[in-house]
């Protein structure tokens, strides 16, 4: 399954999970869950479209959230969004997809997560559809992108990643840490599809603009 050279032992993940430092910093940055139910989580790394965005967001998710955007520090990225009212902004030096989604997981304390991107557009109802999909599932709700069938944008039940995590092999986690970005998504729905706790939310959409993934045309 893994894209990566495989990594065992302590060295397998030294990240979110089992950083000192990070778990130390985590109480600089935790939201409560009065902020709402749901963490919407971007990893960015383009500066373009990130205020259109947050306007997108806003707009069409009337039920409580919050926005967590991942940017690195000092780049256009950090300074469009630097004490932006309505974005939980969290800074690195550059890192994939995963490692990011994986951080701001860890930083936040909502019953559920979205992974999100900085390329797609949110719909109308996006929100209401697939948090009526999950029910008391707590697992894993695919929503419709419009390119992939099972689609690449989830909505992550806490307790599912808490008492399951995200992939078969490494604890507490939303995306295998050895991967740079593809088999990511494969790995979530597959291995919470053997468990029996996947679904796909149809009417759910956050799509991809322009019939693109990242900087990748289909």
């Amino acid at each position: 399954l893994h894209d990566a050279l495989p990594i065992s032992g302590p060295e397998r993940w030294t990240g979110v999970g089992n950083n000192i430092e990070r778990l130390q910093s985590r109480f600089n940055h935790l939201v409560s869950f009065q902020d709402g139910p749901v963490a919407i989580l971007i990893p960015a790394m383009r500066a373009n479209r990130l205020l259109d965005l947050v306007d997108n967001i806003e707009a069409v998710t009337p039920e409580p959230h919050r926005t967590h955007i991942m940017v690195k520090r000092d780049t256009d990225c950090h300074r469009i969004l630097d004490k932006h009212p309505l974005v939980n902004l969290h800074l690195d030096d550059g890192d994939t997809w995963g490692h990011r989604l994986n951080y701001m997981y860890d930083m936040t304390l909502e019953p559920y997560v979205f992974c999100g991107a900085e390329d797609v557009v949110f719909q109308s109802g996006w929100l209401r559809y697939a948090l009526a999909e999950m029910g008391n599932m707590q697992g894993v709700v695919s929503v419709n992108d419009k390119i992939m069938a099972e689609g690449t944008l989830p909505l992550i039940s806490r307790q599912y990643i808490d008492q399951y995590s995200g992939c078969f092999d490494t604890p507490n986690v939303i995306i295998y840490p050895g991967y740079k970005h593809n088999y990511s998504e494969t790995e979530l729905y597959r291995t919470a599809w053997r468990r029996g706790r996947f679904k796909y939310a149809e009417r759910s959409v956050v799509y991809h603009r322009q019939g693109r993934i990242g900087t990748y045309a289909i």
